[in-house]
């Protein structure tokens, strides 16, 4: 029973730390329990109780005086100071706490009652949410991304298939002078897309479309097209139809760039973990490379290529080339 009460406890106290403003108010300034309890307006017990927890976990430290003060960990990914402020997954991970508890009948059913996509719609907030996360997470791994896949000389036009936030799109128009973007996604999901393309400095080279890669034509005329993290939300059969539909919409000698988390390329942990994840949320589940490769070469597409990013847990760059 400890080996799941404890990082129970763990994980709920770090999600409380970050909806109290916790580690945030911290980083201005290390602080007492009394001092801490009253920037965030609660009350002191409460607040020295979660601290101790979070120092035990390693989240916090505490100093001579009962003063307590972020971690170097804590430092680094959840306060604005940090390399990414993964603030926002924190978010999301209370709201995913929320639907763990339909976890067995979802199991018992082969999915959800409810996919995540419906949920969303119903619940604006939610994707809001959502997009935030996955924006924390792209700000950490666009860079990474952009830097390691060599677009075709002289790119012009590159499609973003699911691109919400813009800032894969931004990434590869910075690191290829020339190159003009469109994200292409569900209006839930390009709200802020706009404004993170103007902070920028790119509302001349990015553009959005409001579309659905499952049912919407693509278009024509693209030397790149992005495909992140898209296909362990859809079907395979699905995957091999909107790869398909790639293909038609890139020019000859364009490529298409894949991101996602392999079955097999993935610390097992992780895989499972995250398998399960989807079968609770979207009903669908995590792929392999000779999955990609099939959609791949049904697509009419050559020169498969793949690259493990690392550290692992960021997933795999596959590219595939339009004869």
């Amino acid at each position: 029973m400890l080996d799941l009460y404890l990082p129970m406890m763990r994980c709920a106290g770090v999600l409380a730390a970050a909806q109290l403003g916790l580690f945030a108010q911290l980083a201005r300034k290390p602080a007492t329990a009394i001092r801490l309890a009253a920037a965030l307006h609660v009350q002191a017990h409460g607040v020295e109780r979660l601290a101790d927890l979070l120092v035990s976990a390693g989240y916090l430290q505490r100093r001579r005086g009962g003063v307590y003060a972020n971690s170097a960990h804590t430092k680094r990914w959840f306060t604005p100071s940090g390399e990414v402020d993964f603030t926002a997954g924190l978010a999301w991970t209370r709201e995913a706490w929320s639907l763990l508890g339909g976890l067995g009948p979802a199991i018992a059913r082969g999915g959800p009652s409810v996919s995540l996509w419906q949920r969303m719609a119903k619940q604006p907030k939610l994707g809001v949410t959502f997009a935030k996360y996955m924006r924390a997470f792209a700000e950490f791994s666009s860079p990474r991304i952009a830097k390691a896949v060599t677009l075709p000389r002289g790119a012009k036009r590159l499609l973003d298939i699911g691109g919400s936030h813009g800032l894969h799109s931004i990434a590869f128009c910075r690191a290829n002078p020339g190159l003009e973007a469109v994200v292409f996604d569900q209006a839930a999901a390009l709200r802020e897309t706009r404004r993170h393309v103007r902070a920028s400095g790119m509302q001349s080279r990015i553009t959005t479309r409001v579309g659905d890669c499952t049912k919407d034509d693509l278009g024509r005329g693209f030397d790149a097209i992005l495909y992140f993290s898209v296909a362990h939300n859809q079907s395979a059969s699905g995957n091999a139809r909107v790869l398909a539909k790639c293909s038609r919409a890139l020019n000859a000698g364009g490529v298409l760039v894949m991101h996602d988390y392999l079955r097999g390329h993935m610390p097992e942990p992780y895989n499972a973990a995250f398998d399960l994840t989807l079968l609770l949320e979207v009903g669908h589940r995590t792929y392999g490379l000779a999955d990609f490769q099939s959609w791949v070469r049904a697509a009419g597409l050559q020169r498969f290529r793949q690259h493990d990013l690392a550290p692992a847990a960021m997933g795999t760059l596959m590219t595939a080339t339009k004869p």
